[in-house]
C-alpha cells in the first residue's frame, strides 16, 4: 500500500490530460501517516489509492458493507464520506490524523 502512495510523486502535473495538480509530499506523506497509525494493523482490506485533480491523495473502499472515500490535503486533517449499505452516512470536512474512524466505518474498511 505504501508503494502505491509513493508512486503519486511519480506524477506529471496535468496528469489527468486536463489541469489536474500533483499531490504535494505532505498529502503523501500524511496519507502514509494515517495508513500506518489510524487503519487497524493487519486488519483491513486494501484501498483503492489514486489521486484526485485538485492534488488530494484518496483512499477508498467499497464492499457489499458500504463505501467510503478519504482524502489528504497535505494540512493536517483529512476528510471522509461514507455511506454503509443500510443508507447510514458519516462524513467529516476536518479530522485529525490521529483521529480514529467511527465503528461502523471502520467495519467497512475490515469487510466483515
Amino acid at each position: 500500500m505504501l508503494a502505491k502512495i509513493r508512486g503519486l510523486l511519480d506524477l506529471e502535473p496535468a496528469w489527468d490530460g486536463y489541469a489536474a495538480k500533483v499531490p504535494s509530499v505532505a498529502a503523501i506523506d500524511e496519507a502514509e501517516q494515517f495508513s500506518s497509525t489510524v487503519l487497524p494493523a493487519g486488519e483491513f482490506q486494501l484501498p483503492t489509492v489514486t489521486a484526485a485533480a485538485d492534488g488530494e491523495v484518496n483512499f477508498s473502499w467499497k464492499n457489499a458493507l458500504g463505501y467510503i472515500d478519504l482524502g489528504f490535503y497535505g494540512d493536517g486533517s483529512y476528510s471522509y464520506y461514507a455511506k454503509t449499505a443500510v443508507g447510514q452516512e458519516f462524513m467529516s470536512d476536518e479530522s485529525s490524523l490521529t483521529e480514529h474512524l467511527p465503528e461502523q466505518i471502520l467495519k467497512i474498511i475490515r469487510g466483515i
